[in-house]
């Protein structure tokens, strides 16, 4: 699963390097943008060698150190579920997203946090219909954030074999952030549902 995670985003490198090597590009923009996006894969690359550490996560009991902070839950909803549905709609998926409304403030690690939805659309590029919509979803249930991410399965899955690394680490990254990640699957529908806690408004007036 690691060694096939890391072979997209290394053929894609190889590519933009080559066209670069190769002087294939129109103008000096797209020589910026092949520049950029080089830069990009290589990004994912280093952070894919960390996929090492998170097979370690899930097959023993250590925990990821986090180092949480306050974040403002709708900015922060709308500015990774906004970077996720690009790269989906970039690989031809059709994709829907419902913001989070409701003003709220989520303490979280954000990387860590990055790690599971890097996971998660990861397994929905790989295993999703493409004919069918992709719906990315955040609210606010309570004291509760919740982010529904909704896919079809297509009638002939992809055969590739498939550990559910991925998801297994979601879990394990969610549980550890105090939230709960729950997937169901029925009718051609596949439901990830990630729960996480809000973090509660500072009691008026303070201490006397």
């Amino acid at each position: 699963a690691i060694s096939h995670d890391i072979r997209t985003p290394l053929t894609a490198l190889m590519g933009y390097l080559d066209l670069l090597d190769g002087e294939q590009y129109r103008d000096e923009d797209q020589m910026r943008r092949y520049l950029a996006a080089s830069r990009e894969k290589a990004r994912q690359l280093k952070d894919l060698t960390d996929e090492l550490f998170r097979y370690f996560l899930v097959y023993t009991n250590k925990e990821v150190e986090l180092h949480p902070e306050s974040y403002d839950a709708v900015i922060l909803m709308e500015q990774l579920l906004e970077e996720q549905a690009i790269l989906l709609r970039e690989q031809g998926f059709q994709v829907r997203v419902v913001p989070l409304q409701e003003p709220a403030t989520l303490r979280v690690d954000v990387q860590y946090l990055q790690r599971v939805l890097d996971n998660l659309f990861s397994n929905v590029q790989k295993h999703a219909d493409r004919a069918r919509h992709v719906t990315l979803m955040a609210r606010k249930e309570g004291d509760l954030l919740r982010l529904d991410v909704v896919n079809g399965i297509p009638p002939r899955p992809n055969p590739a074999e498939s550990t559910r690394i991925g998801l297994q680490t979601c879990r394990k990254i969610v549980q550890q952030m105090g939230g709960v990640f729950e997937i169901q699957e029925e009718e051609r529908k596949f439901l990830v549902e990630i729960t996480l806690p809000l973090e509660k408004p500072a009691p008026e007036g303070g201490a006397s």
